[in-house]
């Protein structure tokens, strides 16, 4: 029978802004001289209003589960785990907890800046109800994990914020909860540290850890959890397959990128517009979903108000997290176009196949002068292309491969 080491029942946290602490003195001073001259003295200050952080939110995590926590900024996500952690106590509702909790949420929570890093490896631990023994077997492989070893001895208040976040997971990971909170805060290490932690997420995992982790990261939240709530404006989104909630979540994002890029997308002038993207399979068949090896066409309807001289056309594809995967353009590609004349048009760009896993592409269009400095019009990842992998391939980049048995 699966055990459940956290239940959340209707919680809801609150809090009291009070505006006055963030008006400069001359805008107090201005705001008492016109409450002198109001006609209606006791009318009520608007001074303060209520921000509900979560409103009435259930959910449980089992024994050994792995929860993803995603949403925008603002969303909700770091008040959550602080409830869990008693960070920050609820204003409604109740959290109901089994086991040893670990907790990293912010850089340097529960350290005290003017211990040394050592001395802050000992209080944290024994927090944790480790004994001196236990800290002191485990001590060289915290420092080791962090690569802190040689400011053992230096105040933590002179760490960076890496160094804390380095020192703050080691700590954690090594206390052998039986929850494991885990924010965004990672973002702060480098890429060797990241992978590191994450690795030993995997094995804390395999230990029958049970870890909350929140991360902007859907490739880290697709591959890790087995389940996951979204988040926004403090209420439960979807909840559920890590790649069914994840799908939702991104084209919600998707929805309100476009309506804000299409106020901001650059455009020096409506000569030459982008009046439509289609996405297209060798039969021309139009399809916005693919396999990972399947051809794809990408076919741009442009409107051109006059003859347009020299133009380049660009693409990028970019991942759900931001980074631009793949890109071409016609200068680049040696493709050149002397010529969009005037009236509607149409050019195709061709891939055999995309070396990507599955995911959510965004894909941007940008026409542009040759120099590539002057935009005609640009549609900043307004459109999105959903790959899917065949079974038994996993991975994040595909590439062709010959392979050959040498000898017998």
């Amino acid at each position: 029978m699966d055990e459940t080491v956290i239940k959340i029942e209707h919680l809801s946290k609150r809090y009291n802004i009070n505006t006055n602490l963030q008006r400069t003195f001359v805008e107090e001073v201005s705001k008492r001289v016109k409450r002198i001259f109001q006609k209606k003295v006791n009318e009520k200050s608007s001074d303060s209003y209520e921000l509900w952080a979560l409103k009435d939110i259930n959910l449980s995590v089992k024994k050994g589960e792995t929860i993803g926590i995603i949403g925008p900024n603002g969303a909700g996500k770091t008040t959550l785990l602080k409830l869990i952690s008693n960070i920050t106590n609820p204003t409604e509702g109740k959290i109901i907890k089994k086991g040893k909790i670990a907790s990293l949420i912010q850089v340097g929570t529960g350290f005290h800046g003017e211990l040394t890093g050592k001395e802050n490896v000992f209080l944290y631990g024994s927090i944790m109800g480790m004994t001196k023994k236990e800290i002191e077997d485990k001590y060289d492989d915290i420092m080791a994990f962090a690569e802190l070893k040689r400011f053992a001895d230096t105040p933590v208040k002179r760490y960076s914020s890496g160094m804390y976040v380095r020192l703050g997971f080691a700590v954690a990971v090594y206390t052998e909860p039986d929850i494991l909170l885990v924010d965004e805060v990672l973002a702060v290490g480098d890429s060797s540290f990241q992978t590191r932690c994450m690795q030993k997420i995997g094995e804390l995992k395999a230990k029958k850890v049970s870890i909350l982790l929140v991360s902007h990261n859907m490739h880290i939240i697709g591959n890790f959890c087995d389940r996951v709530f979204y988040l926004n404006k403090g209420k439960i989104i979807a909840a559920g397959n890590p790649l069914e909630v994840i799908r939702r979540y991104e084209n919600n994002m998707m929805d309100n990128e476009i309506s804000l890029e299409q106020g901001k997308y650059k455009q020096d002038n409506k000569e030459l517009i982008i009046s439509k993207v289609e996405f297209f399979d060798l039969n021309n068949k139009k399809r916005n979903e693919f396999f990972s090896d399947e051809p794809l066409k990408v076919v741009i309807s442009y409107n051109a108000k006059k003859d347009i001289i020299n133009p380049n056309v660009s693409i990028g594809f970019y991942s759900y997290s931001g980074e631009l995967l793949i890109t071409n353009n016609t200068k680049m590609d040696n493709h050149h176009i002397e010529l969009f004349k005037k009236g509607e048009g149409k050019i195709e760009i061709f891939y055999p196949f995309l070396p990507v896993s599955a995911q959510i592409l965004y894909v941007s269009i940008a026409l542009t002068d040759s120099s590539m400095h002057y935009f005609y019009d640009w549609h900043q990842k307004f459109y999105q292309l959903k790959i899917k992998n065949r079974k038994g391939l996993g991975g994040i980049i595909k590439l062709p491969a010959q392979w050959r048995i040498i000898g017998d």
